[in-house]
């Protein structure tokens, strides 16, 4: 578990200090970054009919998450926290599942589909505890990566459907 040492410092009177929106960040951070290794492994290794399609798709996730995890955890340090950086501290403080799919496209957009749903629960979580702590702007922030989550959601839901 990533250490509560090293998100609470000593903070001067009036300082920006908010561990538990930094804790929740942290949470979102690591489930950012095992999503986006997900996708970039599926678009590394996605085979089939559809090849083209999908590893264009997949790349387009991960190099939309690995676009936000700078302003997570940017906004972790906003809050006086260390941002979580190692594989270790990823690995304990994700909540997206790790999964062997093969190769399959549809078994690799249910795998994405699951860690997406996973990483907009902890964005949900990070932006209430950001709203009840009056941290505006990276609630705002949230908002935005809680939409762009939406999108994958729909665009996933619609690569898995039959119809």
């Amino acid at each position: 578990m990533f250490h509560q040492e090293m998100m609470m410092q000593q903070q001067p009177m009036g300082s920006l200090s908010s561990p538990r929106v930094a804790e929740a960040l942290a949470v979102v951070l690591s489930n950012t970054v095992v999503l986006g290794f997900k996708a970039q492994g599926h678009h590394w290794n996605v085979v089939g009919n559809d090849f083209t399609e999908y590893h264009q798709f997949f790349g387009m996730i991960y190099e939309d998450l690995f676009d936000a995890v700078d302003g997570i955890a940017e906004n972790i340090r906003k809050c006086e926290a260390i941002a979580p950086h190692t594989l270790y501290q990823f690995s304990q403080l994700t909540t997206v599942d790790d999964v062997e799919c093969g190769c399959s496209p549809q078994l690799m957009c249910q795998d994405l589909l699951a860690g997406n749903a996973a990483t907009l629960a902890s964005i949900s979580e990070a932006f209430a505890v950001a709203t009840q702590e009056n941290r505006q702007g990276i609630a705002n922030d949230l908002a935005s990566r809680a939409g762009m989550h939406e999108k994958w959601d729909w665009q996933l839901k619609s690569h898995l459907s039959n119809a």
